[in-house]
């Protein structure tokens, strides 16, 4: 964890009952943003798999292509 405890026994000794639930709050609320930012670029990633995808097909074709002549 990034508050210097570093394990769970260790963290629910040092800490009170409120600071705990704060820090899960703190951790869920960082999740939370962290997936609406991912979520939220699932057409550029979409995009960029699909173009990426007929690239990878075409130099697979050529690579064929280019084995089969010799």
């Amino acid at each position: 964890m990034l508050n210097g405890v570093k394990d769970y026994t260790q963290w629910k000794v040092t800490m009170t009952q409120e600071q705990r639930d704060y820090k899960m709050f703190e951790v869920l609320c960082n999740l939370d943003k962290r997936l609406e930012k991912v979520e939220s670029k699932s057409i550029i990633n979409t995009t960029a798999a699909f173009f990426g995808g007929i690239v990878g097909g075409i130099s697979a074709y050529i690579c064929v292509l280019v084995k089969s002549l010799f």
